[in-house]
């Protein structure tokens, strides 16, 4: 999807959002392996709190991204996720998601339902861009019912994937991930324990499964993302397709191809 094809008033939300990602002001650091980050801000006099993470995939962006685009198969390498799916889908650059997270005792299981947009803003700040916004209340309980569980939700929020080239082979070798997420999870208070558990212990465990989960992917042709992807080129092959054409548009000398091991059909 094209920055031009959002709505102006959605587009400036969303730009703003994004500049609140490169800005650590009032953030409280929680979590730091030399790889992955996590921060934490509780509004003012708010219910509001804002958890931002920062990490790097040694993957290309479109398997990065399938991660959360095949929203079905989270259960299948997340031990925190009871259930999840697509709610409905315009087209693979935007669709609405839905997920179940487990918590432990004595915090209740969240469910969570956003709608994702995935943006090319490659040529103005060198990224993809993943819009989130949140679902109508009654589209929520629709979806939960008899799922049991609370609602966490989600405000508007948002994620940058930006390709690493390497600078002898001019190919993308890995991606950066950064997301904001601006969440009211429904309690009164929320205990320190629990934001730690969450930011400290759930959250480096996601990151690291992931990367097992690359591995899985790259190796096995038999594993449902791998599939997946091969069986959906018109939303992987563009994702690839948008960064080779950005990657020319700023080195002449730069390889038209990508280190994924799935071959464009374009």
């Amino acid at each position: 999807m094209n920055i031009n094809q959002v709505e102006e008033e959605e587009k400036t939300r969303f730009l703003d959002i994004l500049d609140d990602l490169a800005d650590d002001s009032g953030y409280k650091a929680c979590f730091n392996n030399g790889i992955d980050q996590a921060f934490h801000r509780h509004q003012p006099k708010s219910p509001i709190h804002d958890l931002k993470f920062r990490t790097r995939f040694e993957v290309p962006t479109d398997q990065v991204i399938s991660v959360v685009s095949e929203a079905d198969l989270i259960p299948t390498w997340n031990k925190y996720a009871a259930c999840s799916g697509t709610h409905e889908s315009q087209n693979t650059f935007d669709m609405s998601i839905y997920c179940q997270l487990w918590l432990p005792w004595p915090a209740q299981n969240r469910n969570l339902l956003v709608n994702l947009k995935i943006v090319d803003l490659l040529d103005s700040s060198g990224t993809h861009a993943v819009f989130i916004s949140p679902v109508d209340l009654d589209v929520h309980k629709q979806v939960f019912q008899n799922k049991g569980g609370i609602r966490l939700k989600i405000l508007h929020s948002a994620a940058t994937v930006t390709p690493i080239f390497d600078p002898v082979t001019k190919q993308v070798t890995a991606c950066d991930l950064a997301l904001l997420l601006t969440i009211d999870p429904e309690m009164y208070v929320v205990p320190d324990w629990l934001i730690s558990y969450v930011l400290e212990i759930m959250v480096p465990w996601m990151f690291a499964r992931i990367r097992v989960l690359m591995c899985e992917i790259r190796d096995d042709t038999n594993n449902p993302f791998h599939i997946r992807i091969k069986k959906n080129p018109n939303f992987y092959d563009e994702l690839r397709k948008q960064i080779v054409e950005y990657g020319n548009k700023n080195d002449k000398d730069r390889i038209q191809t990508f280190t994924s091991f799935f071959l464009p059909t374009w």
